[in-house]
């Protein structure tokens, strides 16, 4: 009679131990998640102006050619990653839906011209006008458009 005791006693032990192994793998698990809790680039912008303002003067600093090296290339992925955001933070703007489709279509856009600007150091004078252009456009757009300066890329 001694065996069926012994069984059932190892039961709850195994169960204890179960229940102790889940409850430490979720303990690490729950670290792990505060630890890798998610942080904001200190280059993503605000809001939508924020963004325009940004875009603009990125695309300055890397045109007027005298970043070089590893600061290019830091202002560069900078840039592509506004541009990137770009169609998210106006959706969080006051634009409306037909605005923020053109918002989109510019962001990519501006991706494409940027992403040549990795590969040659410099941009025709037709892909500097479209820049400018697509940069009035969100101009444009922005419900707060007054608070934008227009600027021209090129140096004068």
């Amino acid at each position: 009679m001694a065996f069926p005791v012994y069984r059932t006693a190892r039961i709850p032990w195994c169960l204890i131990m179960l229940s102790l192994c889940l409850m430490l793998s979720s303990c690490q698990t729950y670290a792990e998640a505060e630890h890798l809790e998610h942080v904001t680039p200190e280059h993503k912008p605000a809001s939508y102006t924020d963004a325009i303002i940004q875009i603009r003067q990125r695309f300055r600093e890397v045109l007027d050619g005298k970043l070089e090296g590893s600061l290019r290339s830091q202002r560069l992925s900078e840039l592509g990653d506004i541009l990137r955001w770009l169609p998210e933070i106006a959706a969080e703007s006051d634009l409306k839906k037909s605005q923020w489709e053109q918002v989109e279509q510019i962001s990519r856009r501006l991706t494409a011209l940027q992403s040549s600007l990795s590969s040659t150091a410099k941009l025709s004078a037709e892909q500097l006008g479209e820049i400018e252009e697509q940069l009035q456009t969100l101009d444009s757009l922005n419900a707060f458009s007054d608070r934008l300066q227009p600027h021209s890329l090129q140096n004068k």
